[in-house]
């Protein structure tokens, strides 16, 4: 183990997200500077952020501001359908256009 991350869900933001790094065999606690620090591990940032109807989990993301989040299954799969409705819909434009 590289890194061990803890977060405290009913801690006040700001201290909610602890990180350790393994250094020489030890574990040796992160400056982490509001609710955002580098994953060495995935080489991505965990960040504090909502997840539906939870105000506060830990995320990833590709940014320290945490605005490019990866997605939750839930998320993709939402994303995903309407990617395919978007696709289905112009197919039948273009078909209906094509008929004309």
């Amino acid at each position: 183990m590289s890194e061990l991350v803890v977060f405290h869900v009913d801690g006040a933001p700001g201290t909610r997200l602890r990180v350790w790094d393994r250094i020489d065999g030890d574990l040796v606690e992160r400056a982490v500077t509001g609710e955002s620090t580098p994953c060495l591990t995935l080489d991505a940032f965990l960040v504090v952020a909502p997840v539906g109807d939870l105000p506060a989990c830990v995320r990833l993301a590709s940014d320290p501001a945490g605005r490019d989040l990866f997605p939750t299954d839930e998320e993709a799969r939402r994303d995903a359908e309407a990617r395919l409705r978007d696709a289905e819909r112009r197919i039948a434009e273009l078909e209906a256009s094509r008929s004309r």
